[in-house]
This record gives structure tokens, C-alpha cells and sequence, in this order.
């Protein structure tokens, strides 16, 4: 009885066919190349009324590049460029000042073993090595003022605060 169970189970998937709810998932070929369809003008992601023949647009921006003409040498630089079509266009934006949260330049000795100090403790922190500030040790750019004075209070330590725009010097 089992044995004939076990037949009828075993040929009762070509009997029903696919509509039947049971789907022969491996039948062990792949479709022609032929046979397969490439999505029209509708499927493609092109939106309605595009000629089929256009190309997909995209669009990407860098940022902090110094001049237009270093902007130039970076596409040329790269294979295809002609063909990609790219454009160079300069656009200026106005940024939010930030706050810079530093403590003072003391003398070289003084502000490694400061630094060290704090990089111990796990803040996040770095020593200023040229410019007016030299041998400061900065705790960061906060955009408000707000997040400057609470890192201020929680590290608890004697800083200087400054304001500075936003600009391609800082960094």
C-alpha cells in the first residue's frame, strides 16, 4: 500500500500541471538568449514621451575642488571623458560659520604631552602643527554654538573659543 503512495505521489505533479499549484522549479535548462526579452522604452527607467533612442541621464557633483581649470585636468584625466559628456560648472554656496573649540598654542613640550593626555582620556582631538595656532589642540568644528559650549562643559578644561566662516582655508 505504501509503494502505491508513494507512486501516485511521484506522478501526480504531471498530472495536474502548473495550474495545479505544483511547479516543476528545477526542469534543468535555461531559456534560449533569443527568447529573452530587453525592457522597452516603457520599462527602462526613461520616463514617458523620452525618445527610445536617449540614453539615460545621471548626474553627480564633487565638491572643494580649488579651480575650475583643476576641475578640467581631473576630467580629462579620465578614459572615456569625451564620451561620457561631462560639464564643469562652477557653483558657489553659501555655508554656516562654525565654531572652532581649541585650546590655546602652548609651547611645543607642553602640548604634546597635553594632547597625549587627552587622546588617553578617549577624546577626540588634534594638535594644530602650523599657522597662528601652532601647538593648539583642537577639539572640533561645531556648526552651533550650542554643541561648542557642551563640549566645552563636558571636557571640562580651559579653551579658547573661536567663530570662523566656513571657508576652502579651513581645514
Amino acid at each position: 500500500m505504501l509503494v502505491l503512495v508513494s507512486i501516485a505521489i511521484y506522478y501526480l505533479p504531471d498530472f495536474l500541471g502548473p495550474s495545479g499549484g505544483m511547479v516543476n522549479v528545477a526542469s534543468g535548462s535555461l531559456p534560449r538568449v533569443a527568447s529573452l526579452k530587453s525592457p522597452g522604452p516603457e520599462d527602462s527607467g526613461v520616463g514617458p514621451g523620452a525618445p527610445a533612442d536617449e540614453s539615460e541621464m545621471s548626474c553627480a557633483r564633487l565638491g572643494w575642488i580649488e579651480t575650475a581649470e583643476r576641475a578640467r585636468s581631473l576630467v580629462d584625466s579620465q578614459p572615456l571623458a569625451e564620451e561620457a559628456g561631462f560639464r564643469i560648472e562652477e557653483v558657489e554656496r553659501e555655508l554656516a560659520p562654525l565654531h572652532w573649540v581649541l585650546i590655546p598654542p602652548q609651547p611645543e613640550a607642553v602640548a604634546l604631552s597635553q594632547f597625549r593626555d587627552i587622546q588617553r582620556q578617549g577624546i577626540d582631538s588634534y594638535l594644530v602643527t602650523e599657522g597662528e595656532n601652532r601647538n593648539a589642540i583642537s577639539l572640533g568644528l561645531f556648526e552651533s554654538r550650542e554643541s561648542a559650549i557642551s563640549v566645552l562643559e563636558e571636557k571640562n578644561v580651559r579653551i579658547l573659543m573661536r567663530y570662523w566662516s566656513t571657508s576652502p582655508e579651513i581645514r
